[in-house]
């Protein structure tokens, strides 16, 4: 499979995720709908697809379209890692 499409199913399965748990949350009150483990594995997943998606885009031959995709990725990095971080703060070990 052509090393771009492979990133972009990944980056976009990653993002389809997060997207989900962020809109989980419930601005009226302070806690999310669901489990705090459920969302701690669908982050866990996101993070393992950003990172496969990351080798993928290291073979892109293209240095714009690479250079676009590693902006994008670790946007996404960075929004897991700030989600993972505030639901799992004060909850203890899982």
């Amino acid at each position: 499979m052509d090393e771009r499409l492979q990133a972009n199913i990944h980056i976009d399965r990653a993002e389809v995720i997060l997207t989900n748990l962020i809109a989980l949350t419930d601005a009226e009150k302070d806690h999310l709908k669901v489990p705090v483990l459920d969302i701690v594995v669908s982050l866990s997943t996101a993070i393992e697809l950003l990172q496969t998606a990351q080798d993928d885009i290291s073979q892109i031959q293209i240095p714009q379209y690479q250079a676009s995709l590693n902006c994008y990725l670790y946007s996404l990095i960075r929004k897991s890692s700030t989600l993972i971080r505030s639901v799992t703060k004060n909850k203890g070990p899982l």
